[in-house]
């Protein structure tokens, strides 16, 4: 039986939640500013050293990474332990479980989504609903509130280095219907939502991780394209939105000012235009695009002033406490007007009625019906994007695979994943060659040196890009392509799989596939349609 955060309200218990939350007027300032921060840590438990930090300061919530999560017995103690920091005001729990490539949350009875390009290609808004319900009600169950999905950006840009699959795709309506039909089914679950990354992360070549990127689109566009998921979100009453480390200057005016930091982004469009009455939470501001370019205290201020209700500050505790000082104080000295900061711990404290203090009951859907639903969505997931006529002798398989592969795009947790557990039972024997992701190269120069074309049936080839394909990569596997069908009298088949991106692969195989993924779940379904052309 799974563990479950207990989530009725009984005071009679012992570090039970309150039954009601303070109002404005009985918080102090320190209180209130406080409020307005969700923080990270490392570490699997509360040790002398994070609780001590806990305690300095009423933080008003928690993020939790890989870096926390490496059991799930482990995980709900946790989440008990930081719900107990502050009797008054429960903490706000949170993580990024996007589905795909970004889960912090991966234990083996979990149901992890195929991810968002996955579900956009299969194009049912009911079975996102149903996947997100899901997702939602296993992260209830181990104590969370807040789940930073659904990705809302737009994928229009091949080259980005960080949204990619995580997008639902490359049309607006879709990303719309999708980003809605996900928003229902996480508060369904009573699962708080959260649109990203406001007004759009799709369009961009720079990793907002590394350095500012700039969307240089005119308004009509970004409101074509960029705003319309969101409108779809706010439709949805979606709990809250993440702002993007990303310049907008159609908006803003500038080519400096993020929209984190744009009271025009996130107050003048966002709330007033758009109507959004929701949290609004900034991405990590330990980002390069802020920390390196706006300083620490600065932004947080900035981000404040702009409209942001919580600050969302990972990093070191020294980082976070000169953050929280730098808000307080900017109140104080009337920088910030002390009304600013009353109506976002309101907000505040509306999520956490909703979502912590009076949830709607967790979903109860049976096991049965959720593995049935998985292994359909995972099938259906499953995207051939070229084919052409071939026949497989039974005989020896060639496989070449990335050595390891990141399990998100910070690259947390390291794992390997191949097709070849599911298909083996095919061939006589298969010979596995490994090449590190970054350069692929010498792998396909080595076989040619060293190995005989002809001595296999079918050569299987599974790719890793995160974006658009390295031309110099393409171009020198269309090269091992041809050569490996024509180098003798039987031409001998080839498979593309992808094991990420669909965008720019090589020409040439007779079979291109991809899930938009790398998870178990997403390999046995790609070796099951393999099957149906090797069978």
């Amino acid at each position: 039986m799974d563990t479950v955060i207990d989530t009725d309200i009984n005071v009679n218990k012992p570090n039970a939640k309150p039954s009601s939350l303070p109002s404005i007027k009985d918080m102090s300032l320190e209180e209130k500013v406080g409020q307005m921060f969700v923080i990270d840590f490392s570490g699997y438990e509360l040790n002398e050293e994070i609780s001590e930090h806990i305690n300095k300061i009423p933080w008003g919530g928690y993020i939790l990474f890989a870096k926390n999560i490496r059991d799930k017995e482990e995980l709900v103690k946790l989440n008990r332990d930081l719900m107990k920091t502050n009797p008054h005001i429960p903490p706000l729990i949170s993580l990024d479980q996007e589905g795909g490539i970004v889960n912090r949350a991966d234990f083996p009875d979990m149901h992890l989504s195929p991810g968002n390009m996955a579900l956009g290609r299969i194009g049912d808004p009911v079975m996102v609903e149903k996947m997100a319900e899901i997702s939602g009600m296993e992260l209830r169950k181990l104590g969370f509130h807040l789940d930073f999905a659904p990705v809302a950006d737009v994928n229009i840009n091949p080259e980005n280095p960080i949204i990619g699959v995580r997008s639902f795709g490359e049309d607006p309506l879709l990303v719309g219907e999708m980003t809605a039909a996900a928003v229902r089914g996480y508060q369904k679950a009573g699962m708080g939502a959260c649109a990203k990354h406001f007004p759009g992360h799709g369009d961009t070549s720079t990793d907002s991780h590394l350095s500012l990127p700039v969307v240089a689109a005119d308004v009509e566009r970004l409101e074509r394209v960029e705003l319309y998921p969101f409108k779809k979100a706010v439709e949805e009453k979606v709990a809250s939105i993440m702002t993007a480390h990303v310049v907008f200057p159609a908006i803003t005016g500038d080519h400096e000012t993020p929209a984190t930091l744009s009271r025009k982004v996130l107050t003048e469009l966002l709330q007033q235009k758009m109507g959004f009455s929701g949290l609004v939470i900034t991405d990590s501001m330990s980002m390069k695009a802020i920390a390196d370019y706006f300083g620490l205290e600065n932004s947080a201020i900035e981000a404040v002033k702009a409209g942001s209700h919580i600050i969302l500050m990972c990093g070191s505790f020294e980082n976070q406490i000169r953050a929280y000082n730098a808000v307080l104080s900017a109140v104080k000295e009337g920088l910030i007007p002390e009304e600013i900061i009353d109506e976002a711990v309101e907000k505040i404290l509306e999520f956490k009625r909703n979502f912590i203090l009076n949830p709607p009951p967790i979903p109860d859907i049976k096991e049965e019906e959720i593995e049935k639903f998985m292994d359909e969505i995972y099938k259906k997931g499953v995207d051939i994007l070229h084919q052409s006529p071939f026949t497989v002798e039974k005989g020896n398989a060639l496989i070449i695979s990335p050595k390891s592969l990141p399990r998100s795009p910070l690259g947390e947790v390291i794992v390997r994943s191949s097709v070849y557990p599911y298909i083996k039972d095919l061939f006589f024997a298969i010979k596995r060659l490994e090449y590190d992701i970054d350069d692929p190269i010498p792998i396909f120069n080595e076989i040619e040196s060293k190995d005989s074309f002809t001595s296999y049936s079918i050569i299987i080839i599974e790719l890793f890009s995160r974006g658009k394909m390295k031309e110099e990569i393409k171009k020198r596997i269309e090269d091992f392509i041809y050569k490996t069908q024509t180098s003798s009298e039987v031409k001998i088949p080839v498979v593309i799989i992808s094991l990420l991106s669909p965008y720019n692969l090589p020409i040439g195989a007779d079979l291109t596939m991809t899930g938009y993924n790398y998870s178990t779940g997403t390999m046995k379904a790609l070796g099951e349609k393999l099957r149906q052309y090797l069978g």
